[in-house]
Order: structure tokens, then C-alpha cells, then sequence
């Protein structure tokens, strides 16, 4: 009999507190400091004009760029904790071309993040009958990076096509603190639609003494979910 009155007394307070679990997706824009990497692939233009002429020209430069984002979250009232994880990508690209042939490469950078999420929900209300409420959120992430060098060749006359691809690192690790500020609404009490801004702190990944990949900088998501 004891056993049937804890079941009971069990799912009543589950029933109360009213727990979700959540599941989201976002796409969202993401901003990079990258002031080493920038530097380095200045340098690397420069090494390669030096020998070339001033013929190779830079068309990127660690750019600003699309991030990818998932969640999945246990929501007990105002308070919302889980696992979050990123996927972020930039880097510099060179070009060059005459009547022999043609040169292009790739400085590229890869960074996958996981992290645990806290989400407190501080302000609740309805729009419509949906509830709609915001929310401060911090997530503490380990980052695991990977940069490489792609380049290719095409000389028309020795009819020759060369690709490359050379690691310079493979999953090094960094650490990431990224608190942001957001806004959820929620339609036929499974339906989630949020966005949500705010800053990636990075203490950097280190290629070298010398230079770091530093993902540091503005973060803008936007996307949707579904609760259970």
C-alpha cells in the first residue's frame, strides 16, 4: 500500500510542477575576433606575393558567418537546464589566375562546441493565448577546433590538376562562456519558436605561440523546437 501512495504522491507533483522536455534547432549569425588568424593569413599573402609578384589576391578574410545550433532541455517552471551544442566555420581564401594555369587556397576553420545550458525564464505572459515569456540563458561549452589548408592547382600546359589538404590542427581544445538574452513563444503547447543575442566569451585555441583561434564575438539565433 506504501508503495502505491508514493506512485500516487509521484506523478500528482509531476502533474503540478508541470516539467517539459524540449528539443530545438536554430540557425544563427555569428561575428569572430580572429585578430591572430587575420594576421596570419595577411602573412601568407604577403609570403606568396612575394614570390608571385603581387599577382595573388585575398577574397575572404575570416568573415562573419552562419552557426548552427541544437538543444535539448528539461524545463521545471521558470527554470530550464540542458545540453547544448554548436557547430561555427570561417577562414580566408586566396586566388590567382593567368594564362598558365591557376592557383586558389583555403585557410579554413571548424569548431564543434557542447556545453551545459541554464535558462531562467524571468518574465511569463500570453500573447494570443500562446505563452510567450523571456529568458537569460549562460552556457559554459568545451570547444574542440580544427584548422586546415586546402589548396589547388590547375597548369594548362603540363595538363596538370592538383588538390592538397594539410591539418594544421585536429580537435584542440578551448573553453567558452556565452551568456545571451532571448524570447520564446509557444503555439498548440508543443510548437516552440525563439530567438535569442548575446556574446561568445573564448579563452582561444593555440596553433602556436604565437597565434590562437579566438571564436570570441556577437551571437543572433533564431529557430524552432518542440516540447514533449
Amino acid at each position: 500500500m506504501n508503495r502505491y501512495i508514493i506512485l500516487i504522491t509521484l506523478l500528482l507533483l509531476s502533474a503540478s510542477t508541470k516539467a517539459q522536455l524540449n528539443i530545438s534547432y536554430s540557425v544563427g549569425y555569428g561575428q569572430y575576433q580572429m585578430r591572430d588568424m587575420k594576421n596570419m593569413a595577411k602573412t601568407v599573402e604577403g609570403s606568396i606575393n612575394w614570390l608571385l609578384g603581387e599577382k595573388l589576391k585575398m577574397t575572404d578574410n575570416f568573415p562573419a558567418y552562419i552557426t548552427h545550433n541544437g538543444e535539448v532541455t528539461y524545463q521545471l517552471n521558470q527554470h530550464e537546464f540542458g545540453i547544448s551544442g554548436d557547430y561555427m566555420t570561417s577562414g580566408s581564401e586566396y586566388a590567382y589566375a593567368d594564362y598558365s594555369g591557376n592557383y586558389s587556397a583555403k585557410i579554413v576553420a571548424e569548431a564543434f562546441k557542447i556545453g551545459l545550458m541554464y535558462k531562467f525564464h524571468f518574465y511569463n505572459t500570453k500573447i494570443a493565448e500562446a505563452p510567450f515569456s523571456v529568458f537569460l540563458s549562460l552556457i559554459p561549452s568545451a570547444v574542440l577546433t580544427d584548422v586546415k589548408v586546402k589548396e589547388e592547382v590547375d597548369l594548362h600546359e603540363q595538363n596538370l590538376h592538383e588538390k592538397m589538404s594539410e591539418d594544421i590542427i585536429k580537435s584542440k581544445f578551448g573553453f567558452s562562456m556565452q551568456p545571451m538574452v532571448g524570447c520564446r513563444l509557444i503555439f498548440f503547447d508543443h510548437l516552440l519558436i525563439q530567438t535569442s543575442a548575446g556574446y561568445d566569451f573564448e579563452l582561444g585555441t593555440r596553433i602556436n605561440p604565437t597565434y590562437r583561434v579566438d571564436w570570441s564575438g556577437f551571437r543572433l539565433n533564431g529557430g524552432l523546437g518542440i516540447r514533449f
